[in-house]
């Protein structure tokens, strides 16, 4: 603050106040002029300046974003408080006081920028430093939705904060629902990607910070109500889609039953309404949003060819050409063998559900999401106020099952039904102690739960998928059938059978409490705060419960029976466990205006998790792997195990150091020289590591591989392994 000869003005009345709500905060200018409104809300405002002896002076309008720090430097006219000078023009929008990069997506955005599916999580690809990553396989919740790397960081490295509350589901990529939907679209007031450089406040995560505002209400009731609604009657027909062909080729005396697309039908409706309940004191807003989409998948899977499955499924007098019951030529496999063979009894069940009708289909998948929201903001007086959010997200789809390679999708005998439901409730409260010292307090609870499932239906041949003559394991639908290799999948073949993954869940609970001081003294702007948060993971894994069989001699080794190797899970090991850690994060940050120009950001940040543990004590570490386990307590038996956690800890060394500084090139506000050196840790990426342990941890949960001179139905039953979990499940059914 200077007056009009460049004198700095001490002792002057700085008042912000906030044009929705009605609510002002205040400060003096200190003995070098300066002053500082620290976290004040998103919103407009008007600056308004009082000094006996000087006219009055208003910045109107300006508006304050998430993130944001807006320097404002007023000269003061001679004068007296009555006379009032109003400024109207904008606020220097180059950032003159922070190193951070990023990039804020603000109301305008939101409402002006094209956003197909109303998905917000997709503006921030237009972030610079921001790369999407489209090659997450999707087997199991949580990995749907927009995912992206922030300047070259692992994609599970990014935070999501919704006021504060982290949204990221155990999986760590984002907070999309299992449909990858991210709604409530009216009830952001906007948000911010920090994408590097951040200050010593930020922790958890050494990627990019999404720091989501939430729309409060305001002393004017208003709100809106929309509906979205697309077809296939104005949608062009996918070139790759052969389905119409198809139709056209098997209906020439009704082609008119034939559409040109497949169906689609997609209705994105809702609406949101907010106001006062008391006027200046205590405001509300409520969102609801809801998806109901039905869509056609044109499917072609890489099967066996049609006369092959005919003929090897048929004897003599059913019509098989080839003189032999169950006989298949190279003619009739497309040149797939070199000889005419009889299709082994096992397989024919096997290969009854390659069916060309089960190959090329169209599946409908259908999804439904429910989206609401409710935030209540209250002000107790000038020095408290207070707000509460809810926000709940259910969500469920109809999928076709994966193709593992060969194509995207699988037969249409099996599909993928997935669930959701995400919950985020925040508390907090500003207390302002003096106008050079506020306190924000923070309580939060966060729980996502996707989960999936296996849906499982008949041939169209009417074999069955679950049965004594192809079920691997007693009682459950059939395993993968992989023909030329393997592993789970080969480009020339379709793998058979639905989801080795289904069915899984994967629930985190994660309870959050925070603590920010703000200070100022004179040039310095200091910081600080604790952050500590409790996550809670239940893990359910039954990969490979259903077994696979590879034929990795390809389709002459399929037909007559001869497997490369047998895989199934160990039957009655623990499907489900319990993982728990803390974390634990404390911080101090100055932002120093060594000069009117040159602001330098000083901070330190250590934060620290507990180590994982499994509340039921189901843990072990494998010290010696060569150690000889085929028959417990048999001669040679050496245990591999020591119960003790997965994982040691090295996190009490995450000291984060933060330094940078922003130069003010012309004192104008119109350029800035910034730069910034930081080191950062992940502490909140430990899900995604657990899971390795409940698919596959031995003796708990184990898998084995057998190499038979043929494949039987009910193998796994028959012989399920080497060696049986040496244990009871101590509660963790």
């Amino acid at each position: 603050m200077k007056d009009a000869s460049g004198a700095l003005v001490p002792g002057a009345a700085v008042t912000a106040q906030n044009l929705e709500t009605g609510t002002s905060r205040s400060t003096l200018t200190n003995e070098t002029g300066a002053y500082r409104l620290a976290a004040l809300p998103v919103g407009r405002y008007d600056l308004r300046v009082e000094l006996a002896g000087f006219k009055a002076t208003t910045q109107r309008g300006l508006v304050l974003s998430v993130g944001d720090e807006t320097v404002l430097n007023f000269s003061l006219e001679v004068g007296t408080p009555s006379q009032e000078l109003v400024v109207s023009s904008e606020a220097p929008i180059v950032n003159t006081t922070t190193a951070s990069l990023g990039g804020l997506v603000n109301e305008q955005k939101l409402a002006e920028l094209p956003l197909n599916g109303r998905n917000y999580l997709d503006l921030t690809l237009l972030q610079p430093g921001i790369s999407q990553n489209t090659v997450v396989i999707q087997l199991g919740g949580g990995a749907g939705g927009t995912i992206y790397s922030s300047n070259g960081a692992p994609i599970i490295s990014n935070n999501f904060l919704l006021d504060g509350t982290p949204t990221q589901n155990v999986l760590g990529y984002n907070g999309a629902s299992v449909v990858g939907t991210t709604l409530g679209l009216d009830g952001i007031r906007e948000y911010k990607v920090i994408t590097n450089a951040f200050s010593a406040e930020y922790g958890m995560n050494m990627g990019s910070k999404m720091t989501i505002v939430r729309k409060g209400g305001s002393n004017q009731f208003h709100g809106d109500v929309f509906e979205y609604l697309r077809n296939r009657v104005l949608d062009a027909r996918n070139f790759f889609d052969y389905s119409y062909g198809q139709c056209l080729a098997s209906n020439p005396s009704d082609i008119s039953s034939c559409k040109r697309n497949p169906p689609y039908q997609r209705n994105n409706f809702g609406g949101a309404f907010g106001g006062p309940i008391q006027k200046d004191k205590t405001f509300f807003w409520g969102v609801y949003e809801g998806l109901r989409h039905l869509k056609g998948n044109p499917v072609i899977a890489k099967g066996i060819p049609a006369a092959c499955v005919a003929n090897g499924t048929r004897t003599v007098a059913q019509g098989n050409p080839n003189g032999s019951d169950y006989r298949v030529t190279p003619a009739d496999c497309g040149a797939l063998i070199a000889s005419p063979l009889t299709v082994n009894a096992a397989i024919r069940p096997l290969l009854a559900l390659y069916d060309p009708a089960d190959t090329n289909y169209t599946q409908l998948s259908r999804a439904s999401v429910n989206f609401g929201q409710m935030r209540v903001d209250h002000n107790f007086g000038k020095g408290d106020s207070l707000f509460a959010r809810y926000t709940i997200e259910d969500s469920d789809q109809l999928v076709p099952g994966p193709g593992f390679g060969a194509s995207v999708y699988g037969f249409k005998e099996f599909q993928n039904a997935a669930t959701s439901r995400s919950q985020f409730i925040t508390l907090s409260e500003n207390h302002i102690f003096s106008p050079t010292l506020l306190n924000t307090a923070r309580i939060s609870f966060s729980r996502t739960n996707p989960a999936t499932d296996a849906v499982v239906n008949p041939s169209q041949t009417g074999q069955q998928v679950v049965g004594p003559d192809v079920s691997f394991a007693n009682g459950l639908p059939m395993g993968l059938v992989v023909i030329g290799s393997n592993g789970t999948g080969n480009p020339n073949f379709t793998t058979m059978g639905p989801d080795f993954a289904a069915p899984n869940y994967h629930l985190q609970n994660y309870w959050s409490v925070s603590e920010d001081l703000f200070y100022t003294k004179g040039k310095h702007a200091l910081k600080f705060g604790f952050l500590g948060n409790r996550i809670q993971i239940i893990t359910g894994e039954t990969v490979w419960n259903r077994g696979r069989v590879n034929f990795a001699g390809g389709l002459p080794a399929f037909l007559q029976n001869q497997p490369s190797q047998v895989f199934a899970a160990i039957p009655g090991g623990v499907e489900r466990r319990h993982f728990r850690y803390e974390t634990f994060g404390f911080y101090g940050q100055d932002d120093w205006r060594a000069t009117s120009r040159l602001t330098l950001n000083l901070g330190l940040r250590y934060e620290f998790n507990t180590t994982v543990t499994e509340s039921q004590g189901l843990q072990t570490t494998l010290r010696n792997p060569g150690a000889q386990v085929d028959v417990i307590g048999g001669p040679g038996w050496t245990s591999p195990l020591t119960v003790e956690p997965y994982m040691r800890n090295p996190s009490l060394k995450n000291f984060s150091p933060r330094v940078g500084f922003a130069y003010d090139v012309t004192g104008n506000g119109k350029t800035a020289i910034r730069s910034a050196f930081g080191l950062y840790y992940d502490v909140a990426t430990i899900g995604s590591t657990t899971f390795g342990y409940v698919v596959g941890d031995p003796p708990y949960r184990s898998t084995s591989v057998a190499l038979p001179p043929s494949w039987a139905p009910g193998f796994i039953s028959a012989n399920p392994g080497p060696y049986q979990p040496p244990f009871t499940n101590p509660g963790a059914t």
